[in-house]
């Protein structure tokens, strides 16, 4: 049995790198009120999720939960810096640095100025140092996320970011996403640089971020607890909303859940390579693989996203179902109050980006 890997990310002292991505802030209505607005929070949390799954190359990993908390720069001041006491989603300092296993890694600034990754000594107070100088705003977000692996195991990553204002948070943090997906898939190979170069990631006043890498002892079962356990979380927890929409959508739909495949063949879950339909049932003899969707429409990044991911999806499975097989996206929308024509618009976008593999692949919208 693989070994289940956790991968920790924090700010790190002299890591300043950001990113402003081309988002239309007028059009995405960004009105949160400060870092500690837990609006902003479950934004993030979103953008991330969607964004992590569209750069991911294959089907191989799947977002289970994403955690957020917001630290006040009046907490992060009153911290005593020589302590190991001080608790960061639910974990002392001590117990960060015992759950490490093995060689680490930080993520730093080279003569260059270019961002590069070098292995890390741990110093007693790095924590506290990480967090108190990545703070550029009324305080810091740190986020958790946990990422299953079709070969076994699970990856967990926590990072921890700051801005000048919450918009700016907003737009920026939306490009972590693509670092982090990288980092996920470079950190089996070891190649952190080649992740770091795919990621574009530019240096920026206004937004920082940095962080520590490196696969730590244990399950992460225990680490997940420890997480929600924390106080002031803002918890999406990804694994049971999704599985809450699939369970809708079987009710309606009918057939299994989680069937892989392969070259037209099904196979077994931990495959790699494998298409992963979220539902399978029987139309007319014929297979048809149905893909549940609940994402944050209102966002266009998330939007954005969620074509991405549908394209590559929607490929695999033309390319790996049986030979015969149809496919259907079913959107759950319930508690979300989208409006009809941001619903037209964004089925018909579906069909448009999915149109060179799947000529009119129906959309469905499940309140």
């Amino acid at each position: 049995m693989l070994k289940k890997i956790l991968i920790v990310f924090l700010i790190v002292c002299l890591t300043v790198c950001g990113c402003t991505p081309n988002v239309n802030r007028k059009e995405e209505k960004i009105t949160f009120s400060g870092l500690d607005d837990k609006k902003l929070q479950e934004y993030v949390a979103e953008n991330l999720y969607s964004g992590i799954n569209a750069e991911f190359s294959n089907e191989d990993y799947k977002i289970e939960q994403i955690t957020t908390v917001y630290v006040s720069k009046e907490y992060i001041e009153e911290l005593e810096y020589n302590s190991k006491s001080n608790i960061y989603f639910g974990y002392t300092e001590n117990d960060l640095s015992k759950l490490f296993d093995g060689k680490k890694y930080v993520f730093n600034v080279g003569k260059d100025n270019q961002t590069i990754v070098e292995e890390f000594k741990f110093y007693n107070d790095n924590y506290n140092k990480i967090i108190k100088n990545v703070m550029v705003g009324s305080g810091v977000i740190l986020v958790c996320a946990t990422v299953s692996i079709a070969s076994g195991g699970t990856i967990g990553i926590i990072f921890a970011a700051s801005a000048k204002t919450a918009a700016t948070f907003a737009t920026s943090s939306a490009a972590l996403s693509g670092l982090m997906s990288y980092a996920i898939e470079y950190y089996e190979t070891g190649d952190l640089n080649t992740a770091l170069e795919k990621a574009a990631v530019d240096a920026s006043e206004s937004y920082k971020w940095g962080a520590i890498i490196g696969s730590i002892s244990g399950g992460t079962s225990e680490a997940i607890k420890q997480f929600k356990a924390a106080k002031e979380l803002k918890t999406l927890d990804f694994k049971e909303r999704g599985a809450r929409s699939e369970l809708r959508a079987a009710k309606k739909y009918g057939g299994r859940e989680q069937i892989s495949y392969l070259n037209g063949e099904e196979v077994s879950s931990d495959i790699p390579g494998a298409t992963k339909p979220d539902l399978v049932r029987d139309v007319n003899g014929k297979l048809e693989a149905i893909e549940v969707k609940n994402y944050n429409l209102n966002s266009k990044n998330s939007r954005k996203n969620l074509l991405k991911e549908l394209d590559r999806q929607v490929t695999s499975r033309s390319n790996n179902l049986p030979d015969g097989s149809t496919q259907r996206i079913v959107l759950d929308v319930q508690g979300r109050n989208y409006n009809k024509k941001l619903l037209r618009e964004v089925i018909s976008n579906i069909k448009k980006t999915c149109e060179h593999s799947y000529h009119n692949i129906p959309v469905d919208v499940m309140s």
